[in-house]
């Protein structure tokens, strides 16, 4: 271990700083006690304080994300924080919370999360076609809304 310092410093990457003394200490293996995803050994997680892997399809999950799912699975839940089961990235017209939630090539339009209201992956803009300033992901790889148009 390296000695405590005066602010959290940096470790090799199969360590962590321990938050409470400062200390590089080694990530814990599967089955072990956590409080932090940065605890545990790639590539598992911290799930409900024990170090394991995120859910596969199917598997329960949650958005907090204290039950996350492996990558490129996202967490369908009736609601955005409640229990759902970890899902493939949703197709055109698939439902989502976030742009993150769809395939390649999509956005998320109309999620709310306000009522709990998912909304739907739908494609890309291209160059010149009406967007919404407050959803750069509505416009393609590479552009972005100016205000009310891709570009």
């Amino acid at each position: 271990p390296i000695s405590p310092a005066t602010q959290q410093q940096f470790c090799v990457p199969t360590h962590y700083c321990s938050p409470t003394t400062n200390i590089c200490t080694a990530r814990k293996a599967t089955g072990a006690v956590c409080g932090s995803a940065g605890e545990c050994l790639p590539p598992n997680t911290c799930s409900n304080g024990t170090c394991g892997p995120r859910g596969g399809a199917g598997a329960t999950c949650n958005s907090s994300p204290s039950l996350p799912c492996a990558d490129e699975l996202w967490c369908n839940g009736a609601t955005y924080s409640g229990l759902g089961a970890c899902a493939s990235l949703s197709a055109a017209n698939g439902p989502c919370w976030f742009y993150f939630n769809c395939q390649v090539g999509l956005f998320c339009n109309g999620a709310n999360f306000v009522n709990n209201t998912k909304g739907t992956c739908l494609a890309q803009k291209a160059v010149g076609q009406t967007c919404n300033s407050a959803n750069n992901e509505e416009c393609g790889k590479g552009l972005y809304c100016n205000g009310t148009t891709c570009a």
